[in-house]
């Protein structure tokens, strides 16, 4: 039985029942009500008569515990020398986090002294602290973007299969672009098996060609095996439609600015960066140079495939191909 308060006709019925001389546990009983509930509520109502001694009264105990409902109650930010605590470190730029852990090291041997940076940020909000605070916090102000799907109908990432989320098989790609320096519309087009981490990387004078990245889909799937796609919500995404309805395989995208959800591309595109740093114009990049990092990549080990090499992991499950 979920918990309630005790209502006036119940408060009655403890009296008449504790007039009678019935115990606790009978009285609970009676109101099936557990026994605890009974206790408190005839220590906590009772009133003092004019012998001294302690007596129930229903009318009384109903007046008590209304007066106890509508009292404010008193809180830790009451306490000067944590508030003075708090209010010092947020002028000196600290987190409320930050406050929070290096407090328990000041103040070891108080318990009076312990608060959450869940309730830091409460009393900031609620006007509790110093009234610059907020102002000191490194993220005021800054609200998360809205996660808006620009790609209507396409599916999420969260919903693929279990043998493309668990990795179990090869032909699952997750797919991203490499972008030139500014001003120029240059780059690779990267695709990452995500059991090997195989990858294929494929020069675009237009990176943000949807045309370019549905024929390199399809030049790929002709050679390898290509059972799903996962990318972000790039412009040059925007052929997932014609994927999953010419070249038949399933198109799955990533909620906007979550570049986890692609996790493996990601970490790719960063060992690219090593042959390749940020800034280099892929226009000037030669077609052998691209193939050569490619080559090293996919013959490199890989602690997460047991030291064995992307290349080897493709060629032991795809003898086929």
């Amino acid at each position: 039985m979920s918990y309630c308060h005790l209502t006036l006709e119940e408060r009655r019925e403890i009296y008449i029942l504790h007039e009678r001389r019935l115990g606790v546990r009978a009285i609970a009983r009676a109101l099936n009500r557990s026994a605890g509930t009974i206790s408190r509520e005839l220590k906590r109502n009772a009133n003092v008569d004019g012998t001294g001694t302690p007596r129930y009264n229903y009318l009384h105990a109903d007046n008590h515990y209304r007066n106890r409902l509508h009292t404010q109650k008193g809180g830790k930010f009451q306490n000067a020398t944590l508030t003075q605590y708090i209010n010092s470190r947020l002028m000196q730029r600290w987190s409320p986090e930050q406050i929070s852990g290096r407090i328990q090291r000041d103040y070891s041997d108080e318990p009076a002294m312990r608060v959450s940076f869940g309730s830091i940020y409460r009393w900031i909000r609620l006007q509790y602290l110093e009234p610059n605070a907020k102002s000191k916090l490194r993220r005021y102000g800054k609200r998360s973007r809205a996660k808006i799907k620009r790609f209507p109908g396409a599916k999420s990432v969260r919903t693929r299969c279990a043998e493309a989320s668990d990795r179990q098989r090869v032909g699952d790609w997750e797919l991203d672009t490499i972008v030139s320096a500014k001003r120029d519309m240059s780059g690779v087009l990267t695709f990452c098996d995500r059991k090997s981490r195989y990858c294929v990387l494929t020069p675009m004078k237009n990176s943000k060609s949807p045309y370019r990245v549905e024929q390199t889909i399809k030049e790929v799937s002709a050679r390898l095996p290509f059972h799903t796609a996962s990318s972000d919500q790039g412009v040059e995404f925007s052929c997932y439609k014609r994927v999953e309805t010419e070249l038949g395989i399933p198109f799955y995208v990533c909620d906007p600015h979550s570049p986890w959800q692609k996790g493996s591309v990601e970490n790719l595109i960063g060992l690219i960066r090593e042959f390749f740093p940020k800034g280099t114009n892929f226009r000037e990049v030669k077609a052998d140079e691209l193939k050569n990092a490619m080559a090293l990549l996919n013959n490199r080990p890989r602690k997460c495939l047991e030291y064995k090499t992307p290349a080897e992991i493709l060629s032991e499950e795809c003898v086929s191909f």
